[in-house]
């Protein structure tokens, strides 16, 4: 059985809802048809018990086969449809032992109840209309947040306030559609009348709406995993020594030896509401030690996938050619992450504090317009000792301003995507352009962009995507939700 069919299913499912472990508390939740059947043989009640729809009894657990005591638990029956996941629910509130857990999972795998898979309450939710899959999708990523701001972006998605923006703007397309629709079919009904007139700036404002709402979206993966920033340059200019004292700890081996760090070292702190993951790398420098070839490898490898990158000079002096290359591997980035440059060893440079990175920031404007571009990135530069205490706040400080400016502004009311919801948006805006390309383009290619449009956007919120992707979408929740 393929995994997006198992999905599909109608049996009676049951699964811990509660963290594995010990714990006050652990929730087992059953929902299917069979679900009140199963919490009534749990109780000892015969089929004519009364049950009361919400009503919490407090009742031993009881093995059928035994009859012996399991626990003592606060039992809920929840009638569907109008239960969470829209079928008959049982919830039994038991105690955290991982053999209470255990045990009453294996009486209900007894009594009919299979393992559910992750996920699978979420899609029984979502299947019976009760949210939609932007909403769903919103329940996991509220879950994976680990800070704030991840949580107030999950909870927009969650309540529904996404879904409203992509109702209008499923709206707003339709309605386009229609009008083209109409001049295609009826060209001569519609010659003197105002059809068509205003069809060019109708086009453009379905791409406004969308690109102001992408403007206001975030990567979930980003928020839960945060931002990838690897310190950046020469041996021996104190990049382990910074990135100790940001970590508030030893966490790096510092020496006075040059190529002392051959391997990535890795800490997390918080900034801007953010994880932000700090990445200690090896000197980037010409050599021919095999071992140092592969660290000066990883550190390259660090520059292509962060998210903000710090770059570390001496006060004074100008970036020789390893570093140069460094500043070019920037360059040839798609998008060019925001660069904290960094001129250390201000106790013992003799070089004035104003000449700090002039050197750096150089060479980056000679480099951005030999290569014309012309988009450079969120940049600050800094002169410090790494030497000294106080060293630390000033580049956390210029940091939390650089990750800040990788998010949306909260005033905005920013939403947490997956990379699957992002794709589909991505999708939309590029028929949207496409149709906004009018009148260069027939009328009939400016219907079919609109069409793919409201399908890509089906896909998006759920209402029209393929059962195939029901596996792939709802396996990467947690087990019980």
């Amino acid at each position: 059985m393929s995994a997006s069919s198992v999905y599909l299913r109608n049996d009676t499912i049951c699964a811990l809802a509660t963290p594995p472990g010990r714990s006050a508390i652990a929730l087992i939740r059953i929902s299917g048809p069979d679900s009140f059947s199963i919490g009534r043989r749990l109780c000892a009640w015969n089929k004519d018990f009364p049950i009361t729809d919400r009503h919490v009894y407090f009742q031993h657990l009881i093995d059928p086969q035994s009859q012996e005591i399991v626990d003592e638990a606060l039992v809920t029956f929840f009638k569907g449809p109008h239960s969470a996941t829209g079928e008959d629910v049982v919830e039994l509130s038991c105690h955290g032992s991982p053999v209470v857990i255990r045990r009453t999972l294996e009486i209900c795998h007894q009594l009919g109840a299979r393992a559910a898979e992750a996920g699978e309450f979420t899609f029984r939710a979502f299947r019976a209309g009760r949210i939609d899959l932007v909403e769903a999708e919103g329940i996991a990523t509220l879950i994976e947040s680990r800070t704030g701001r991840a949580q107030r972006c999950a909870l927009r998605s969650l309540e529904g306030d996404l879904s409203k923006e992509l109702t209008a703007l499923r709206e707003a397309i339709v309605g386009v559609a229609i009008e083209v629709e109409t001049l295609i079919e009826f060209p001569d009904d519609v010659q003197d009348k105002e059809i068509g007139k205003d069809l060019l700036p109708r086009l453009g404002s379905l791409l406004c709406m969308l690109e102001q709402l992408r403007s206001r979206t975030v990567s979930r993966r980003v928020l839960s995993e945060g931002l990838y920033a690897p310190l950046l340059g020469r041996p021996n200019v104190g990049k382990s020594s910074l990135f100790n004292r940001l970590l508030g700890r030893e966490r790096a081996i510092v020496t006075p030896h040059p190529g002392t760090t051959r391997d990535t070292v890795e800490g997390t702190i918080e900034l801007a509401g953010l994880p932000i993951t700090l990445v200690d790398t090896a000197g980037v420098r010409d050599t021919v030690d095999p071992i140092e070839q592969l660290g000066v490898g990883r550190s390259l490898e660090v520059l292509r996938k962060a998210h903000l990158v710090i770059l570390v000079g001496e006060l004074g002096n100008d970036p020789d050619r390893s570093e140069t290359q460094l500043l070019q591997s920037l360059l040839e980035r798609e998008e060019i992450p925001p660069v904290l440059l960094i001129a250390n060893k201000a106790d013992v440079a003799g070089a004035p504090p104003d000449l700090a990175v002039n050197p750096w920031l150089t060479a980056w404007k000679d480099m951005c317009a030999r290569g014309g571009r012309n988009d450079l990135p969120k940049m600050e530069s800094l002169t410090i000792s790494a030497l000294h205490e106080n060293s630390a706040q000033p580049i956390l400080d210029a940091l939390s301003r650089l990750a800040a400016s990788c998010m949306p502004d909260e005033t905005s009311s920013p939403y947490a995507l997956t990379d699957r919801q992002l794709g589909r948006l991505d999708q939309i805006g590029i028929h949207l352009h496409n149709a906004a390309q009018y009148p260069a383009l027939p009328l009939e290619i400016v219907s079919d962009e609109l069409r793919e449009g409201l399908n890509c956007l089906s896909e998006l919120d759920g209402s029209g995507v393929r059962p195939d992707l029901f596996g792939e979408i709802f396996s990467q929740f947690c087990i019980g939700k």
